[in-house]
């Protein structure tokens, strides 16, 4: 249910990371109105962008072109699994192909099986 509103939202006008997850976050709130929605939600050593009833937490990534950028989300999914919390990865505006389908192979395997992928193309 909340992958298919990310999917519905429009993320266009949005410049920075900051402003997907102010963007994001209305727009969840508006569309969910009873549910508890958090933005940097804290958990250990991590920080959820954005957390549903403590039950699904939103990782934004904008512009994912770099491998350092990269190497630091898969240290955050790691992060996440340790966490037990349902994931989703949105991936927002132009990335590297190549990081993207490296991405998609790590989150394929058995042990991320409560991880998404969402692309939003500005």
């Amino acid at each position: 249910m909340i992958a298919k509103l990310i999917e519905q939202w429009d993320a266009k006008g949005c410049g920075d990371e900051r402003e997907t997850q102010e963007s994001l976050s209305v727009f969840l709130q508006r569309q969910l109105p009873r549910f508890t929605i958090v933005r940097q939600y804290g958990h250990d050593r991590l920080r959820a962008d954005i957390v549903i009833e403590g039950k699904v937490a939103i990782e934004l990534k904008f512009g994912l072109n770099s491998t350092s950028n990269f190497q630091r989300l898969i240290g955050q999914i790691e992060e996440y699994e340790d966490w037990g919390i349902r994931l989703l990865i949105v991936l927002i505006g132009n990335a590297d192909q190549d990081l993207v389908h490296r991405l998609e192979k790590r989150i394929e395997r058995p042990i991320y099986d409560e991880i998404r992928l969402i692309r939003k193309f500005l």
